[in-house]
């Protein structure tokens, strides 16, 4: 007959008749075994769900990534090789990149355009940011796999990156202390997620909470913004979240569970600082053009030639300009020749000059009563010497 063992019903299902004389070494057998794999599935659970948990702390981000760069801006510079690891991550932000594509200029516009100060490449193509770096240095022949965009270009190695920084930062020291820290005031929450991204919920004792404590814990992330919230919390981020806007003091009203005489913000309000040492002087933004820059352009309009034609109705009929020495001499010949032969020279000068119109360029005050037609012409020359200079 089958023996049902209701604790282990599985291993009771393993014994038929005939096998009783074995009943007690196989049931003790089969107990044990499940035993020792129930044990080791709990561990297994366990430690996959301690996984996820702190995969979950790595990698705390309470809004959606920005988009890469796509303004100009400074170059980032090489800082070295640097350890790495799943476990503990030197750059807590991983970037949304291409991995077949990747390049160095990829990884460094999307963590320009995130507010990152650095940007580092791992195993062929993987692109991480943070504002600060939380791990060794490592021997520079680690960092020797080449990116998958372009293989002149080196992307890391197992377990190593190849980090870059930005040069637009203050300077060189990625971290703050409390005092570098100054108020902005009392601020709401983000309209799309939190004004600041990374939470410290889970680094510090939310019963001990002071701003002191949440500004060096920010600080010493490299984190330019810091504030505190509902007493007990405190978050860090390298920039503010859409929808972040200025409140009343009031607001901020709740005392921090550290320190009965500090205010700790209020419920979905943040009491918010800044270190400056920490912020980029140069943010991902389009080019501002100033006002010399415009002036240049205006005063590079070229202007008319002074040799150019004359247009409008006051330009004298004129031809175009042939300076010879012709006209002088043929002067001379008029005011030398006082017979009515001499007419014929004016003519002649307009047919070699064409800086003059139709007249006598040198009019005789003792002239026959013909020269009544000299007044007229006169002022032709006269338009002349105004626009005709220079044909």
């Amino acid at each position: 007959m089958r023996i049902n063992w209701l604790p282990f019903p599985f291993c009771s299902s393993l014994l038929f008749p005939g096998q009783t004389s074995h009943l007690i070494i196989a049931l003790r057998n089969c107990r044990m075994s499940l035993r020792l794999s129930s044990i080791a599935l709990g561990v297994a659970v366990f430690a996959s769900a301690a996984a996820a948990d702190y995969q979950g702390f790595i990698f705390p981000r309470n809004n959606p990534p920005q988009p890469p760069c796509v303004y100009p801006y400074t170059k980032f510079v090489y800082s070295g090789c640097f350890h790495d690891s799943v476990d503990a991550r030197s750059l807590p932000f991983k970037a949304d990149l291409e991995f077949n594509n990747a390049t160095v200029e990829q990884c460094t516009a999307y963590c320009k355009g995130n507010n990152y100060r650095y940007a580092g490449l791992e195993y062929y193509g993987q692109c991480f940011c943070g504002a600060s770096v939380s791990s060794g240095v490592a021997p520079e022949a680690d960092c020797n796999l080449p990116c998958n965009g372009d293989k002149s270009q080196a992307c890391g190695g197992q377990d190593r990156l190849s980090i870059y920084q930005d040069p637009t930062f203050p300077d060189a020291d990625d971290i703050a202390i409390s005092s570098d820290y100054k108020s902005l005031g009392c601020y709401t929450e983000g309209t799309s997620g939190r004004s600041l991204d990374y939470s410290q919920w889970n680094y510090l004792n939310i019963s001990a909470m002071t701003t002191s404590v949440c500004l060096t814990a920010c600080g010493a992330k490299g984190y330019p913004f810091a504030g505190t919230e509902f007493g007990r919390e405190c978050y860090c981020g390298v920039v503010l979240g859409n929808g972040t806007l200025p409140a009343d003091a009031g607001s901020c009203s709740t005392p921090c569970t550290g320190n009965a005489t500090q205010y700790c913000g209020g419920p979905d309000h943040l009491s918010l600082y800044v270190a400056t040492n920490l912020e980029s002087t140069q943010p991902c933004a389009p080019p501002v053009l100033s006002s010399s820059s415009t002036s240049s352009k205006t005063t590079s309009t070229p202007k008319p030639s002074s040799t150019s034609k004359c247009v409008g109705w006051k330009c004298p009929p004129c031809t175009t300009h042939t300076p010879t020495p012709t006209p002088s001499k043929s002067t001379k010949k008029s005011t030398s020749t006082s017979t009515p032969k001499s007419t014929s020279t004016p003519k002649s000068t307009l047919k070699t000059s064409t800086t003059t119109c139709k007249t006598s360029s040198t009019p005789k005050p003792t002239s026959t009563p013909k020269s009544t037609s000299t007044p007229k012409s006169t002022p032709k020359s006269t338009s002349t010497k105004k626009y005709g200079g220079g044909w």
